[in-house]
């Protein structure tokens, strides 16, 4: 019966059997790119990958890379560098169709004033990490993504950005504590020559973040013992000492920030005088499935949770009582800090 006729019918029919089997099959399906970056493992739990975000309306991809969880608490994706001129331009001068993936405007998610000066400082803007954006731009920003991918975008919490930043690293810098080498990382006083660079020029930190530290610094949210929250710049930027672009660096806004905008009132969307100020963006894993009359996890950000706390975490109030949505995006202060 081995002739060369049944030989060849096997090598036919052997693909498409392989192919219909549900294990193959599903791990095809998962190696394709799944959606929401997750892959099925041998023990049945997801193993987070990273994955490209296409932007609808853009032509602009955002790369996001898994951050795996620290003493209880929950793993997330974060963009792989900070966010970009590519993307925000779209969200500034309206030129995305303005249409979510239902069809539904999102001009409820109120874009900023267009900039009476050039944002970027004339440092760059392809590829070159946004700068001036207050924390009121930047919050917006996550919700015009989150609109137009169906996906939930937010800022990180400073205990969230730390761990992605330190990636396991208990030093100073997430390659150790010797400056010396900072100069791979990070664009910085000593380096930079007093203007931004393109992302991903340096070297990425242990779990795949570029610019991390330097460049632009970061908005993030602050959660006190008291609950209260503020937001606060982290990281260091390209005008940042060494010894000021840390994983536990920090600059809070004030006046000097805005000092030379001519505007009566000042702008609630752009800082006159920090071109540091920029943004990455964070998504959290989707929540497990909970079996029908279990109680269902908190929904608030890892900051806000009465779970484990590694160094630096914060007890905070209910997610209603700190001002989350239900989507879990954090909303603005009390009195909203430009």
């Amino acid at each position: 019966m081995s002739t060369p006729w049944l030989r060849s019918l096997v090598a036919l029919l052997l693909p498409l059997l392989l192919l219909s089997s549900p294990p193959l099959a599903g791990r095809l399906a998962a190696d394709g790119g799944a959606d929401d970056g997750a892959q099925v493992g041998n023990a049945g739990e997801a193993a987070r990958e990273a994955y490209s975000e296409q932007i609808p309306g853009t032509g602009v991809s955002l790369r996001m890379v898994p951050i795996p969880p620290a003493e209880g608490k929950p793993g997330f994706w974060m963009s792989e560098c900070e966010i970009t001129w590519d993307a925000f331009d779209f969200f500034i001068f309206g030129i995305d169709g303005a249409r979510d993936r239902e069809g539904d405007s999102v001009d409820a998610y109120t874009r900023p004033s267009k900039p009476y000066i050039p944002p970027d400082r004339g440092f760059g803007h392809e590829g070159y990490p946004v700068i001036s954006s207050s924390y009121r731009s930047a919050k917006q920003f996550c919700r015009w993504l989150s609109a137009k991918t169906g996906h939930t975008y937010r800022l990180p919490t400073v205990t969230e950005w730390r761990h992605a930043a330190a990636a396991g690293s208990p030093a100073r810098y997430p390659f150790g504590d010797d400056p010396a080498s900072l100069g791979e990382y990070a664009w910085f006083d000593g380096n930079a020559d007093w203007t931004t660079h393109p992302v991903r020029q340096k070297k990425p930190n242990a779990w795949g973040l570029h610019d991390i530290l330097g460049n632009a610094g970061e908005w993030c949210v602050e959660v006190t013992p008291e609950g209260k929250r503020k937001v606060v710049l982290c990281g260091g930027n390209f005008e940042s000492p060494a010894d000021e672009v840390t994983i536990d660096a920090i600059a809070r806004p004030d006046e000097s920030w805005q000092v030379t905008d001519p505007q009566v009132p000042k702008s609630r969307w752009w800082l006159s005088d920090a071109p540091f100020a920029g943004l990455r963006v964070l998504r959290e894993y989707p929540a497990p499935s909970v079996p029908e009359g279990s109680e269902t996890p908190d929904a608030g950000t890892p900051d806000e949770r009465s779970s484990a706390r590694g160094p630096g975490a914060a007890s905070g109030p209910s997610p209603a009582a700190a001002g989350t949505t239900d989507s879990g995006a954090l909303e603005a202060p009390e009195k909203e800090i430009r």
